[in-house]
C-alpha cells in the first residue's frame, strides 16, 4: 500500500512541477527542487517494494536534480550559508572540580 501511496505521490509532483514550470510559476530552482523531490518519493517507493535496481537509478536522479538545484542560482546556497551563519562554536570544558 505505502508503494502505491509514493508512487502516486511522485507522479503527482513531478506532473504537477512540469505544468507549473511551463506555465511560469516556478524557475529553474523550483523545477529541480520539485524534480527532486519526485525521485525521492519513487526512491522510497523502490526501496519498500524491494526493487533495487530501480531504487539504485531513482538516486541517481535523485541526485542529479539535488546537483541541478544547488547550481541552479535562486539564491539557494546564499540563504542556507545566512542559516548555518546563526549557530556558532562554544568551546566548552570540563569543570576545574571533576577528577577523573
Amino acid at each position: 500500500m505505502t508503494v502505491i501511496a509514493f508512487t502516486i505521490g511522485a507522479a503527482l509532483g513531478l506532473g504537477v512541477t512540469l505544468i507549473a514550470y511551463g506555465l511560469g510559476w516556478f524557475g529553474r530552482a523550483g523545477f529541480w527542487a520539485g524534480f527532486f523531490l519526485g525521485n525521492a518519493f519513487l526512491l522510497v517507493a523502490h526501496i519498500s517494494a524491494g526493487d533495487t535496481v530501480m531504487a539504485c537509478f531513482s538516486s541517481v536522479a535523485a541526485a542529479i536534480c539535488a546537483f541541478g538545484w544547488w547550481n541552479s542560482g535562486g539564491g539557494t546556497r546564499r540563504r542556507l550559508r545566512k542559516f548555518v551563519r546563526r549557530f556558532k562554536g562554544v568551546r566548552r570544558t570540563a569543570p576545574a572540580g571533576a577528577a577523573s
